[in-house]
């Protein structure tokens, strides 16, 4: 059977390309139907490489059902049952690729998720758009009409392409990074920001390269912020050394801190990975580390 890999972590590309690697080789182990080898291989890995291995497995499951029936109920319900919580968010994101892979987007499919789940869903569909494009510029991108029907999807869509630029140019050059944020529309600007905070909080960078990006981001600041908390307080298979360089650069104060003074907006019954989504709550976590 194939098997998942560990990344290297030595440097932002060779983590890129193991993680793209690992979607894809569980996508095809999820092509398979919902075999037990997919929770075993989940299980065996490292919390690092169970978020990348669980947006292959819904991505894989998407293309089952869509295959099998355009149901999707199966898929949704593997995520719910099979899947540990700290992988669920990460899960929906690859409903996400799935729909950018395929172009099919079901709104009853869409209408069965709460609003988080959704953002998480839109995330990865701009991800995508923008990890194959020529260009990391807005005249590039293929964005699908259904993405413009409504402000949380756009918003969504555009936090997936600020991941998308960190990944596909890094630390190494930050000033390519703002040059082609700022390729992007004003009104698109601050979530693609957040999607780079989030994510270089997530996958990591290093301390010079944090300080200019936050430096750079001028009066999206609060963006590249409240992306920082999401990966703080959600990413339970983050690095812990990325999230605290992040924190101390962004926030100046530690992850502990940060996770002390939010406990009250955290549901214990559930994943932070799936909350924090909406203006109000980037508000008043904003309010509590004050």
């Amino acid at each position: 059977m194939t098997t998942i890999k560990q990344p290297t972590l030595e440097n932002l590309s060779d983590l890129t390309s193991v993680a793209i690697e690992n979607v894809y080789t569980a996508t095809a182990l999820a092509k398979q139907g919902y075999s037990q080898a997919l929770r075993e291989q989940l299980d065996s890995h490292d919390a690092w490489t169970r978020g990348w291995f669980s947006e292959g497995i819904a991505q894989g499951l998407y293309f089952h059902d869509l295959k099998k029936d355009n149901d999707f109920e199966d898929c949704l319900k593997y995520i719910e049952d099979g899947l540990p919580q700290d992988c669920k968010g990460t899960a929906y994101a690859g409903f996400g690729l799935a729909i950018a892979h395929t172009g099919v987007f079901s709104e009853s499919f869409y209408n069965k998720l709460n609003s988080d789940e959704r953002f998480w869903v839109f995330d990865g569909l701009g991800f995508y758009k923008l990890m194959v494009a020529e260009k990391p510029r807005h005249e590039s991108l293929d964005v699908p009409e259904f993405v413009d029907e409504d402000s949380e999807r756009v918003n969504a869509f555009y936090a997936g392409v600020g991941r998308a630029l960190w990944f596909s140019i890094g630390e190494k050059n930050i000033d390519t990074v703002v040059d082609a944020i700022q390729s992007f529309p004003e009104d698109q600007q601050g979530p693609i920001w957040r999607g780079v905070g989030f994510v270089s909080t997530y996958a990591g960078g290093n301390h010079a390269a944090l300080a200019e990006l936050k430096a750079r981001s001028g009066n999206h600041i609060e963006h590249v912020k409240i992306g920082c908390i999401i990966a703080i307080l959600g990413q339970g298979h983050a690095m812990v050394a990325h999230r605290e360089t992040a924190a101390q650069t962004y926030l100046g104060k530690g992850i502990d801190e940060i996770t002390e003074k939010t406990a009250s907006l955290r549901d214990q019954n559930q994943s932070v990975r799936l909350k924090p989504t909406s203006a109000e709550w980037g508000a008043k976590v904003q309010a509590l580390l004050k």
